[in-house]
C-alpha cells in the first residue's frame, strides 16, 4: 500500500478540488443544452444519461490517473468541495458563457447548413412534380387502356360472330 506524505495529500486534496470544479463546468455545460431543448422529454432524459457516464468516466480516470484507483476520503472531501465551491462562485457566470456559446454554435449550424436543407427543399419539390405527373400519365394510361380493351372487344367481338356465323 502506498503512503502518502502531508504534502502529497494535501497536493491530491487541490488536485480533488480542481476535478470537482470541472464536473461543476461539465454539469452547467449539460444544464445549458438541456434547457435548450426543455420541452423535448425524451431529450432530456438522453442528456442525462449522458452527463452520469461523461462524469463517471472522466472520475475513474482522474482517480486511476492521480491514485492508481486507491480511493482516500479527502479525495471526496476535495471533489465535493470543489463543486461546492463552483456552484457558490463560478456557476452564473460559466452558465451564461455556455449559453451564449451554444446560440453562437447554433446559429452557425444553420448558416452551414442552410445550402444542405435548400437543396433538400428544391429536391422535394422536383420529386413531387414528377410525382403528380406519372399520376396523371398513369391514370389516362388506365383510361386508354380501357377503352383499348372495349374496343377489342367490340371488335373482335364481331370477327368472332362472323367466323361462327361462317
Amino acid at each position: 500500500m502506498l503512503e502518502f506524505s502531508v504534502k502529497q495529500q494535501t497536493l491530491h486534496f487541490f488536485y480533488y478540488v480542481i476535478v470537482g470544479l470541472s464536473v461543476g463546468i461539465l454539469f452547467d455545460l449539460f444544464r445549458s443544452v438541456r434547457v435548450r431543448y426543455q420541452k423535448n422529454k425524451p431529450m432530456t432524459h438522453i442528456m442525462d444519461v449522458v452527463f452520469g457516464l461523461s462524469c463517471t468516466g472522466y472520475l475513474i480516470a482522474v482517480f486511476y490517473r492521480l491514485d492508481g484507483l486507491m480511493l482516500c476520503i479527502f479525495n471526496m472531501i476535495g471533489a465535493v468541495l470543489g463543486l461546492i465551491l463552483y456552484f457558490l462562485l463560478f456557476c452564473r457566470f460559466f452558465r451564461a458563457v455556455f449559453q451564449k456559446m451554444l446560440t453562437i454554435f447554433i446559429k452557425i449550424f444553420k448558416i452551414v447548413l442552410y445550402p444542405v436543407l435548400l437543396l433538400c427543399k428544391i429536391g422535394i419539390k422536383i420529386f413531387l412534380f414528377f410525382k403528380k405527373q406519372f399520376l396523371w400519365f398513369g391514370k389516362r394510361f388506365l383510361k386508354w387502356k380501357g377503352r383499348f380493351k372495349n374496343y377489342t372487344r367490340k371488335r373482335f367481338g364481331i370477327l368472332r360472330k362472323k367466323i361462327q356465323k361462317n
